[in-house]
């Protein structure tokens, strides 16, 4: 992106050391939103009850997850197809979210992330 001054010649409107300060809060903001992502997975997992109502279970009770009937939905779906294993979402956020918060590795994220 330039900024043009009319005479012709374009300067950068934001030099490169603001640059790279820029793509650092960016994903350092990623990273926030991976370890979000991570307390959402852990709080719906650790009080995931299986009398919650959710697809798989009809009844009158209200849901006693954190997340209220939304997490109770999402909890059941992640145990009935993962079983434990679900607990992995919220590993693998947490740690990703970790290293886009430390600024280790945060550039292979995709090529990891596919070759996982």
């Amino acid at each position: 992106m330039a900024l043009f001054l009319g005479d012709g010649a374009k300067r950068p409107l934001m030099d490169a050391s603001m640059s790279v300060m820029m793509r650092r809060r960016m994903n350092e903001l990623w990273g926030l939103g991976f370890m979000i992502c991570a307390a959402t997975f852990f709080a719906v997992l650790w009080s995931y009850n299986v009398g919650d109502p959710s697809p798989f279970s009809a009844t009158g009770q209200p849901a006693l997850n954190w997340l209220g009937e939304a997490g109770a939905v999402l909890a059941d779906t992640l145990m009935r197809y993962f079983g434990l294993g679900s607990w992995f979402f919220v590993a693998l956020f947490g740690a990703w979210g970790i290293r886009f918060l430390l600024h280790v590795g945060e550039e292979r994220i995709w090529a990891r992330s596919l070759m996982g």
